[in-house]
């Protein structure tokens, strides 16, 4: 694990000095166009999102095309709905689509500093919004996870603080029912 996460606080850092915009790739190594990042744009480990964002990338209209379109027009089918394919054929876009959709749940972000930093960001929720607590419980969890060995101890600390502090504001019972 450490060296999974020194690796993401590299690549956060080469991004945010030289300002270049790191793809992110399928499983399979094929870079996912810009159309379907939304889809990828949950914080690390919020479980709540990624449910979400799955449930929304898998009926999705661009992939009901994929799936029922027909295949001599399918270019056509997803120009006319709006869908930048970018520069690759629509089998093709097709297939990292559907990809996409099956790394949704294990996918995150590179850990940058606001993860570890920006403690108001765990606390953003309503009181009695028990779905957004604990998809924060959720990023703190694993943020805390990836920060031991990687930042101070003592920012690492005090995160775990927060998070402490937020799981004891969701019931366990309160997240059978969110989940």
């Amino acid at each position: 694990m450490k060296i999974i996460g020194l690796v993401s606080v590299v690549v956060a850092f080469v991004s945010a000095v030289s300002g270049a915009k790191i793809p992110v790739l399928t499983p399979t190594g094929e870079k996912v166009p810009d159309s379907l990042l939304k889809y990828l744009d949950c914080p690390i480990g919020d479980v709540v999102c990624k449910s979400s964002k799955t449930n929304a990338c898998l009926n999705s209209e661009p992939l009901k095309i994929c799936k029922g379109g027909n295949p001599d027009i399918l270019s056509d089918l997803l120009s006319d709905e709006g869908i930048d394919i970018e520069d690759i054929t629509p089998d093709e876009f097709c297939k990292i689509h559907s990809d996409v959709c099956n790394m949704i749940e294990n996918y995150n972000p590179p850990l940058t500093k606001n993860y570890i930093f920006d403690t108001d960001y765990y606390y953003e929720c309503d009181d009695s919004d028990k779905q957004c607590k604990y998809g924060k419980y959720a990023t703190c969890r694993l943020v805390f996870k990836m920060c031991w060995g990687n930042y101070p101890r003592s920012s690492c600390r005090k995160l775990l603080k927060i998070c402490d502090e937020i799981g004891s504001d969701v019931e366990l019972d309160d997240l059978k029912l969110v989940l």
